[in-house]
């Protein structure tokens, strides 16, 4: 499914690739501001970014377990260049309100995450029991889980998706990725 939404005009596919840590937007142009809040701190750290951004007339929802490398070479390259990766999700639940959801499999960088979040004042959720199943992302097919260390899948909802609030969710994307690059560059 991967490579027919690729093959779908307008839709553009992005990929730096840069160093151990990197930053993804699957749903760029359907959830608004994620690509802005990925990219922004890939390119603040000169870390990696992966990004397929939808035109404003076409929506097409493809689950993250449908971003498969073997259907993207761009995504693979990123995704062997990477050790730990963070990616950047848009959810609406009113029930939820303003509450940041920090799944993926790498539950050690979602601690450190959700810390630096509340410093900033935002309200974070790491309990995988309570993140509805669908926004977990902890599907071992899901590309925020293939790096050697996993990720973390970080859902904003749309108040913290913009403003202020976005640029505090990139300042604690980057201090967090920061630290965790500098662990992984100083391993043997």
């Amino acid at each position: 499914m991967l490579d027919e939404l690729l093959a779908h005009p307008g839709v553009e596919e992005r990929v730096v690739v840069a160093g151990p840590v990197g930053f993804m937007a699957l749903h760029g142009g359907i959830e608004i501001g994620s690509v802005e809040v990925a990219e922004g701190a890939a390119t603040r750290l000169g870390a990696g970014f992966y990004g397929v951004i939808l035109p404003d007339d076409l929506w097409w929802h493809l689950p993250s377990t449908e971003f498969t490398p073997r259907h993207s070479p761009k995504l693979a390259a990123f995704l062997d260049a990477v050790s730990l990766v963070f990616s950047v999700h848009g959810y609406g639940r009113p029930e939820w309100g303003e509450t940041v959801l920090l799944g993926g499999g790498n539950r050690r960088v979602a601690s450190a995450l959700a810390d630096a979040l509340q410093r900033r004042g935002l309200a974070v959720e790491t309990d995988l029991d309570r993140i509805p199943r669908e926004l977990r992302g902890v599907h071992p097919a899901n590309p925020v889980n293939l790096p050697e260390f996993g990720g973390v899948q970080v859902e904003l909802p749309p108040g913290v998706r913009r403003g202020g609030a976005a640029e505090q969710v990139i300042d604690a994307l980057v201090a967090v990725a920061a630290a965790e690059m500098r662990s992984l560059c100083a391993r043997p």
